[in-house]
């Protein structure tokens, strides 16, 4: 699920349903209505698995993991209906898992998983994005499992100078450096850790570029790693891990402000909030020094996690939490 930048409408992935379903949203309530149906013809987006809005809000974007398709959308900015404009669907997309705009909105990437007869190929699909929104010169930056297989979720840094990618089967984070002109990545450093990052499924950047989190839903944790401003390479690697609360989380992102993580989990059926506290830290990082907050006055469960005494907020409780 994904919310236009121009707040006025929200995207979801249908999975299930082989399409792209939007609201409109009310600006000063939040309150969702009008819900559309978008289905590009038979086959070419089966599978909907992810879907994400361009920063102009010109365009939207959809990959469909059993069709092997990335399909492109014209935005109308006044009402936010759809309209298709391109699809893209070959060999070098198979079984795409998710798609990302950079901040610039010149380019567009895509994680995809290539089964070949005789080796498991992973790779980064890069392109380039026009004015209009239609994409041009593909480049696949190909991974034979060395550093990520089953690549799942990407993140851009908001200075658009690095890329992040999780290998779901390889228990990697990758770092790849990104020519802020061409948009062109190179590899530049791998995480691997077959204890805290199992299965690890979801990575964001924080808004002020300082920190880049993960969740691996194996390990029941999130990671938090500290970002050099620089040069995009990570240390500190931290992790908080609460099998009750964080039971196979999927999905983390960071709020707007800078001041919160949040963090969806499936098994747990949770959606769990921190703080994120100082100008260096992290959330594990506060998690050290027992710092870590419920937020709202809601809350429905605090509990205090036995690695390191801090409290951890279930702001909300679902019957199928999921990112």
């Amino acid at each position: 699920v994904v919310v236009s930048p121009d707040s006025k409408n929200v995207y979801v992935a249908s999975q299930i349903g082989d399409r792209i379903v939007s609201f409109d949203r009310d600006l000063t309530t939040g309150t969702l209505t009008n819900q559309k149906d978008y289905v590009p013809g038979r086959y070419n987006l089966d599978a909907c698995i992810c879907v994400t809005v361009s920063p102009d809000n010109k365009n939207v974007y959809a990959v469909g993991w059993d069709s092997s398709s990335l399909v492109t959308y014209d935005r109308d900015l006044s009402t936010g209906a759809l309209t298709n404009l391109q699809v893209r669907k070959d060999a070098s997309l198979e079984k795409p898992s998710f798609v990302i705009v950079s901040p610039n909105g010149q380019n567009v990437y895509l994680a995809v998983n290539i089964n070949g007869e005789a080796t498991y190929v992973s790779a980064i699909v890069t392109f380039d994005r026009d004015t209009s929104g239609v994409l041009t010169n593909q480049r696949n930056l190909a991974d034979t499992n060395t550093n990520f297989k089953n690549p799942g979720g990407i993140a851009i840094a908001p200075d658009g100078k690095s890329v992040y990618c999780v290998g779901y089967q390889s228990d990697t984070l990758v770092t790849f450096d990104r020519d802020t002109a061409s948009g062109t990545l190179s590899f530049k450093a791998v995480v691997t850790d077959d204890i805290k990052l199992i299965k690890v499924y979801s990575v964001a950047v924080s808004p002020d570029n300082k920190n880049v989190y993960v969740v691996a839903q194996t390990s029941d944790a999130i990671i938090s790693f500290d970002r050099d401003l620089i040069t995009g390479s990570l240390s500190n690697q931290v992790a908080f891990v609460d099998p009750v609360n964080l039971n196979g989380p999927t999905g983390v992102i960071v709020s707007p402000d800078n001041k919160n993580v949040h963090i969806v989990s499936g098994l747990s059926n949770t959606v769990v909030t921190f703080d994120r506290l100082g100008t260096t830290e992290g959330v594990a990082q506060t998690c050290a020094s027992s710092s870590l907050t419920c937020q709202g006055t809601s809350v429905a469960t605090t509990t205090t996690n036995a690695n390191c005494g801090a409290t951890v907020c279930i702001a909300s409780e679902f019957a199928d939490a999921d990112a």
